[in-house]
């Protein structure tokens, strides 16, 4: 048995399904409809690939890692995850990740790294370029997944209902404006293809110019012939090439059309600098098809779309959509599917831009996230709040004008901006290494490139002996890269995105034949003398091969877990408790250590108790009262600095106080915590004062309804508690005034609803009929 070549064979194999299936896969049964199971797929191989290499070292009888140009600036930034980790707000979500994201946290990038030298110590030239052609493969499934839905007709939907429409997804996430086939958000959509757009470019060059005129194995380019003849190979790519840019178009964001000219002009840039005459025809070939295109379809550039016919055809689709904005929880496992959670919600702002009223443009928001960003930064400069813990960092660093926005309640885990959200949860150290590693790249390819590359380029012989091919396409990787760079200025990676910033640089120096296969961790290793593999060995080899089959089982135990959670997460929010038990219950019992799934099972239990009371069922009712304090305890004691857990806390205890008002006054701690460490978020200081003047402390609630007031004067709530509130102080609880300058300000505050927010207010004009005013 070769257990060598098997290993290395598995390698290959898992590098290919790696980015032909992370692109693809999605699930409707999980709490995530897309990046949780594309991290799973991640994960899986990655441990498949790390088992396999290691086999392989055994069977070579030699521990070795291959050295690359990135190592230094790779280990720093992994040392910067690994500190702010371990000094986190949240140890527990800077390992995994923000749940149902994942990506990010430091187990993700230990994966990628690790995928990283698997790729340079194991593949060979042809299995990149095997990696590429599997890339564009899947690339060209979720365009032409994707493209049908602009059009009105989603496959997704089909899977969902069984009918080829819009209609499983909300509003707030319109295909036929904003296409995201099974990447999930149109940021992310337009980030993977204007990746792509690039690499395709490269092969098309290579097709236009490269004629063999010998067996396809030589390699130096002075055996092939430069020819400008369109060969059907050279069509095909460029067919691809428009059809990835018109899923651009249709996606529909700022960030990853302007993405898209960078890494485009920094391709043909490059191209006619060194070969003008060479480059001209090609060049004008693709600007004329993407002008054709552009003007054809319109672009997302507001300025700019008046001199296409794309822009009235949107606004005609706008119009039979119709501008009611919704404010849907995203959910699955539902009659109506929505994309990820909170923080992404954002995306709905720029239908500002044709004709969605009162929702604030999306520029204005992120300007708010990214004060924020610096706010969280600044109180913790060096390591960082921890990895991924923006979310709780947000909260106590928000910005008050944040309050004035159409998203002023929404969850951002992310700082809609990879390098602002390294700042914050990661420091300077953080930041610093990770744009270290992306400049040291760029200065190991800089020197090759003026030393042999532009000279490759114009087709004059060089010492490397490299056929020209490799030149072009790493030319497209490296202008592809750049699109990432500018994408994640204005948005956050996503796992596709990251696969291709960690490994892209990968394909780079193998292409180029920049890795000496001398040099390996650690240095100056050797083979033993020993030629057969020995009975330890041989244990060792199965020892590792069963661990490998356990972490894949505890994988495939918490994506099973996951989804028992969410069918139980839906089916209370649908008000259905008792069906929602058993699910949360097996959630967590297949993951007990996951505090979401814990927390979700805390509130169901609080509920299901308060119900079994109100049946006279005692026995069953001190079960699940006790089941839910207990697991609202645990969470909250092993994650004390997480808002969203003290939340549903408080949540969860109101909903106990109808059986005990003990439970008020628990709840009234836990908001004050939540304030202390939220002081600038309207909704938890609007809660904090409403269950102060709740408890008996009226006087103090209005004080802090006031504060509430002046974070957010539109809050309709905060108006209304706060003439409740005046009302029992100039009554003295009672229904005769006895101050009629509180009385006054208690009608005043219902007045302002009805005068300044909702003429239509009943609750406000009930209440005021009540007391005698008209």
């Amino acid at each position: 048995m070769d257990l060598e070549n098997i290993s290395k064979t598995i390698i290959r194999y898992c590098f290919y399904a790696l980015f032909f299936l992370v692109p693809l896969v999605f699930t409707t049964e999980n709490s995530e409809l897309f990046e949780l199971s594309k991290m799973w797929i991640t994960w899986g191989l990655t441990v498949i690939v790390a088992t396999a290499w290691i086999t392989r070292m055994i069977a070579q009888r030699q521990f070795r890692v291959q050295r690359t140009p990135l190592d230094i600036p790779l280990m720093l930034f992994l040392a910067s995850q690994i500190i702010s980790t371990l000094f986190s707000l949240d140890m527990r979500i800077s390992l995994w990740g923000y749940y149902s994201r994942f990506n990010g946290g430091l187990l993700s990038t230990i994966s990628y790294i690790i995928l990283y030298y698997a790729l340079v110590s194991n593949l060979t030239i042809k299995s990149v370029r095997r990696i590429l052609y599997a890339s564009l493969l899947s690339g060209t499934l979720v365009v032409l997944w994707g493209l049908p839905a602009h059009f009105g007709v989603d496959p997704t939907c089909y899977i969902v209902r069984g009918s080829f429409d819009i209609s499983c997804w909300t509003d707030q996430f319109v295909p036929t404006v904003r296409i995201f086939s099974t990447l999930g958000q149109p940021a992310w959509m337009a980030a993977y293809v204007s990746f792509l757009i690039p690499v395709i470019l490269g092969f098309f060059i290579k097709a236009f110019f490269l004629k063999p005129e010998s067996d396809e194995k030589t390699t130096t380019h002075s055996q092939h012939k430069v020819t400008t003849s369109l060969s059907p190979l050279a069509i095909t790519f460029a067919v691809l090439t428009i059809l990835f840019y018109i899923a651009l178009l249709f996606a529909n964001t700022r960030a990853g059309f302007l993405a898209f000219l960078l890494g485009n002009t920094f391709f043909w840039s490059i191209l006619l600098f060194t070969s003008f005459k060479k480059t001209i025809a090609p060049f004008l070939i693709c600007t004329i098809l993407f002008s054709l295109c552009s003007f054809l379809f319109g672009i997302p550039i507001p300025q700019l779309q008046n001199l296409t016919i794309g822009r009235p055809l949107q606004q005609a689709v706008m119009i039979g959509i119709g501008s009611e904005k919704t404010q849907q929880t995203p959910t699955t496992n539902s009659t109506t599917l929505t994309t990820p959670q909170a923080p992404e919600k954002t995306q709905q702002n720029e239908q500002t831009e044709t004709g969605v009223a009162n929702i604030t443009d999306s520029g204005n928001i992120r300007k708010n996230v990214w004060r924020g960003a610096m706010n969280a930064w600044q109180a913790n400069p060096v390591f960082g709040t921890g990895v991924e813990t923006f979310a709780f960092a947000y909260y106590k660093h928000k910005p008050v004008e944040q309050n004035a926005t159409s998203e002023w309640d929404y969850l951002y885990n992310k700082a809609h901006n990879e390098y602002l959200n390294y700042l914050a949860t990661t420091g300077i150290v953080g930041l610093g290494t990770y744009l270290l590693l992306i400049g040291w790249f760029w200065y190991a390819i800089a020197k090759w490139y003026i030393r042999d590359g532009l000279s490759l380029l114009r087709g004059e012989a060089t010492e490397s002996k490299l056929k020209p091919e490799y030149a072009y396409l790493t030319l497209g990787i490296m202008a592809g890269l750049l699109t990432i760079y500018f994408s994640n200025f204005f948005g956050f990676s996503v796992v596709i995105v990251n696969l291709y910033l960690f490994l892209a640089p990968g394909f780079v120096f193998i292409l180029l034949k920049q890795l000496d296969s001398e040099k390996g961790f650690p240095s100056g290793t050797k083979q033993d003398d020993i030629r057969e593999l020995t009975t330890p060995r041989y244990l060792s080899i199965g020892a590792i091969w069963i661990i490998c089959l356990y972490l894949l089982y505890l994988l495939f135990r918490f994506w099973d877990a996951d989804r028992a959670y969410a069918l139980g997460f839906n089916l209370n929010r649908v008000g259905q408790y008792k069906d929602a038990y058993p699910n949360l219950l097996a959630a967590v019992k297949a993951r007990g250590s996951e505090p979401v799934f814990q927390d979700e099972l805390a509130y169901n239990s609080a509920v299901l108790a308060v119900a079994y009371a109100k049946e006279n069922d005692q026995n069953n009712a001190q079960q699940f009262l006790e089941q839910a304090t207990t697991l609202s305890d645990e969470v909250l004691r092993n994650h004390p600095n997480n808002i969203v857990f003290m939340k549903n806390r408080v949540r969860m205890l109101l909903e106990l106080s109808t059986l005990n008002p003990q439970y008020h006054l628990i709840a009234l701690q836990v908001i004050e915590q939540a304030y202390n460490k939220a002081p600038y978020d309207a909704k938890i200081v609007y809660n904090y004062g409403a269950i102060l003047g709740q408890t008996g402390q009226v006087q103090k609630g209005i004080e802090i309804l006031e504060e509430a007031k002046a974070l957010k004067p539109d809050f309709r709530d905060v108006y209304f508690a706060l003439g409740l509130f005046y009302r029992d102080l100039a009554t003295k609880s009672g229904k005769t005034v006895l101050d009629q300058e509180l009385q006054k300000k208690a009608e005043e505050n219902l007045l302002f609803i009805l005068e300044k927010l909702n003429p239509e207010d009943k609750p406000a004009r009930d209440q005021l009929s009540s007391w005698g005013v008209k």
